[in-house]
């Protein structure tokens, strides 16, 4: 395999003896792998990745593990090579999340504007129940306060509706007490002219 530059593959045998390597092949071929490498050989070990050095230099080793013969292969990639290709993309996940943190706080913005206005909105009609000044607010595609203006003018028409049937119940009383005001009227000044009668007849007898 064409490894990319700074790869390290070995082939182990189950002894741990390296008989074949791509990068400084003809020092290593039939030595023992390193201590830190052992792990490889572990018999629960069939596959797996681990931190380790590998010529004075950090590496993620991964390997895979044949259960019947023993023999492994393990590829190393310098940590450093991992970490620069993990920096861009970190750079470009930290500049996709300002971006949506930043649209995040101005559409949060926007909708709590539009909340405040319609809710102000939905105080001043709420102020004006039952009067003939109530304005019913206006549709704000908000579901809530849309549901609450609607109700809002339903109590004021039953509110103004009330009104109206109090007023015309205070004019018929009015009209009820100007008719007895007037009959009494008539039936004090028919007492008063016949007592004015009598008083005049008695004077006659007694004259």
């Amino acid at each position: 395999q064409r490894f990319p530059e700074g790869w390290i593959a070995v082939i182990v045998v189950r002894s741990g003896t390296i008989v074949s390597r791509n990068i400084n092949s003809a020092k290593w071929l039939e030595q023992k792998m390193p201590e830190a490498a052992r792990t490889i050989l572990s018999a629960s070990a069939r596959e797996g990745h681990q931190d380790s050095v590998l010529d004075q230099t950090p590496v993620l080793t991964a390997w895979s593990r044949s259960p019947e013969w023993g023999w492994a292969v393990a590829i190393s990639q310098p940590q450093q090579q991992i970490t620069a290709s993990i920096i861009p993309d970190l750079a470009i996940l930290f500049l996709a999340g300002s971006l949506a943190l930043v649209l995040g706080i101005l559409l949060a913005g926007l909708i709590s504007k539009r909340i405040s206005v319609a809710t102000a909105g939905l105080a001043s009609s709420a102020a004006q129940l039952g009067t003939i000044d109530y304005v019913p607010q206006a549709e704000t595609r908000i579901k809530e306060l849309d549901s609450v203006s609607a109700k809002l003018t339903e109590v004021s028409k039953l509110l103004r509706q009330r009104d109206l049937q109090r007023d015309a119940a205070e004019g018929h009383q009015r009209l009820l007490m100007a008719e007895l005001d007037h009959r009494v009227k008539n039936i004090l000044a028919t007492v008063q002219a016949l007592a004015r009668i009598g008083w005049r007849m008695a004077e006659a007898l007694r004259a």
